[in-house]
């Protein structure tokens, strides 16, 4: 609770009440007191979180190719710098875009 100053009198009021106890007068302006609630809100398009989720399932399939043998190894690496450069390229563009 807060105190403001009737416009009639002058003196300190709550800013809940609805008449100045001094002098009677009606406080009409209590929605002024009251600061406003401040919302954030993320935009993000659906097509970049396609690309980031693409790019995490990739990088995974990289990981299982590497360690699943020699033969395996050189495509699981390029797999996986791709899901690298793909969250990279995810994250940029949904920053990029969010306005």
């Amino acid at each position: 609770m807060s105190m403001i100053k009737c416009d009639e009198c002058g003196k300190d009021i709550s800013d809940k009440a609805e008449f100045c106890p001094n002098c009677g007068n009606p406080i009409t302006s209590n929605e002024v007191f009251h600061e406003p609630e401040t919302v954030t809100i993320q935009r993000t398009y659906k097509k970049w979180k396609f690309v980031h989720v693409v790019s995490v399932l990739v990088f995974i399939i990289g990981i299982l190719m590497v360690s699943g043998g020699e033969a395996m190894q050189a495509f699981g690496i390029l797999f996986i710098l791709s899901g690298i450069i793909g969250v990279v390229v995810a994250r940029l563009g949904a920053w990029w875009t969010t306005g």
